[in-house]
């Protein structure tokens, strides 16, 4: 079984956590109107389909998690709306996407971005620039995703440290006046 749309009806339903219980099926759009969630742990189900370009509804949003899922599409550019994010965890997904998402520089409170094992394609110098001005981010988790070298350089950020290892970039950087952040 899966998620009623009923779901949809609990407005004031602040966490879903229920990872892990092989439910399948598609995330129910109406989870969008669940404006008080502030968690969503979905991992480690069955869920397919499209990623539920409503979750950008859910304002209050404070985690993310729709690991080991093989659900599809893009993170749209609407994520930006959930401006309170601080963890987005979308590895062993399918969620594919050539571009950075423009919404992702609006997530000032990001701390985890987990994308390995998606399949999206963003380039690299591309994702260390959006993530390079997020203060707040610690980790975020790239590897085993076909990230493309746009052949640009990474004019701007001080003390980086690009390594390459069995098919992942490792970046390491220090931020003037910033915190550190590392991909992986």
């Amino acid at each position: 079984g899966g998620i009623s749309p009923l779901v949809g009806n609990l407005v004031n339903l602040e966490g879903i956590k229920v990872y892990g219980n092989r439910l399948n099926g598609s995330i129910p759009n109406d989870i969008g109107n669940l404006v008080k969630l502030q968690y969503v742990d979905l991992s480690g189900n069955k869920f397919s389909g499209e990623f539920p370009p409503e979750i950008a509804n859910l304002r209050a949003l404070k985690m993310l998690r729709l690991s080991a899922n093989p659900i599809s599409g893009v993170i749209p550019d609407a994520i930006g709306n959930l401006t309170e994010l601080e963890s987005i965890e979308l590895d062993d997904t399918n969620i594919s996407g050539y571009e950075v998402p423009t919404g992702l520089h609006y997530l000032k409170k990001l701390k985890l971005l987990n994308i390995e094992r998606a399949n999206v394609s963003w380039g690299f110098v591309e994702t260390v620039l959006a993530l390079y001005d997020l203060t707040s981010i610690t980790v975020a988790k790239l590897g085993y995703n076909p990230i493309r070298n746009s052949g640009r350089t990474v004019a701007g950020v001080a003390f980086c440290e690009v390594l390459y290892e069995k098919e992942r970039y490792i970046l390491s950087s220090f931020r003037p006046g910033k915190s550190r952040f590392v991909i992986t």
